[in-house]
């Protein structure tokens, strides 16, 4: 048990600070949107929490403890992929450096 729950405290521990910052490098660093997109990470991770355990909970209670993962990981696939996918097509643009204009000789 004390082997799983040092996984999992390993597992956070990496993933949060990967994560966030991957948020940071989605925008310049004086650009606004820098701090609302740490605004929508940090509150879909708290709804996220919130939500997860009340949805598992009346899943298991109906269906039994199969069913309530399996619902759990469906929504992750199903829900994530999109939408890592379409932030990554908005993202890509600020991503690129603007390259200087090499200057005619006249």
């Amino acid at each position: 048990m004390y082997a799983a729950l040092a996984c999992l405290v390993v597992g956070n521990g990496f993933f949060k600070p990967n994560i966030t910052a991957m948020v940071g490098d989605l925008y310049p660093d004086e650009s606004p949107l820098k701090d609302r997109a740490y605004n929508i990470f940090y509150m879909g991770i708290n709804i996220g929490a919130f939500l997860a355990p009340i949805v598992a909970e009346i899943v298991s209670n109906r269906f039994g403890f199969h069913p309530a993962f399996a619902w759990h990981r469906g929504n992750a696939c199903l829900g994530g992929d999109p939408v890592e996918v379409q932030a990554r097509n908005r993202a890509s643009g600020f991503r690129r450096r603007p390259q200087p204009r090499e200057r005619e000789i006249e």
